[in-house]
């Protein structure tokens, strides 16, 4: 699977940040690290992302910095769709949802 496709759970991310909910929270609020990806109703983050922003902050990056990566790696999401396309096909936007079966009420 490529990498631009592979998320990570809160936990995995909290693993690889070496700290809490509470600090992912704040640096998100802060622009200082990518919101979640939400799918549904589960929030995961792009790897390749996380492996970024840590690698910035071993860097020495400053906040400045920092925000800079976050809002070009959330830029960078929409450019994911021709990546997309060319894996699976064309995707049409909005998704049409699937048609439910009609409920038989005959006795």
């Amino acid at each position: 699977m490529p990498p631009y496709l592979q998320l990570d759970r809160k936990p995995a991310v909290l693993a690889q940040r070496g700290d809490g909910p509470t600090n992912l929270h704040d640096d998100i609020t802060s622009g200082l690290w990518c919101p979640p990806v939400r799918i549904g109703r589960m929030a995961s983050w792009p790897r390749h992302e996380t492996q970024q922003l840590i690698a910035a902050r071993i860097a020495g990056a400053t906040k400045e910095q920092m925000r800079a990566l976050v809002a070009k790696l959330v830029a960078a999401r929409k450019d994911l769709m021709p990546q997309i396309e060319a894996l699976a096909g064309p995707v049409q936007l909005p998704l049409e949802p699937l048609e439910q079966p009609e409920e038989n009420t005959t006795p």
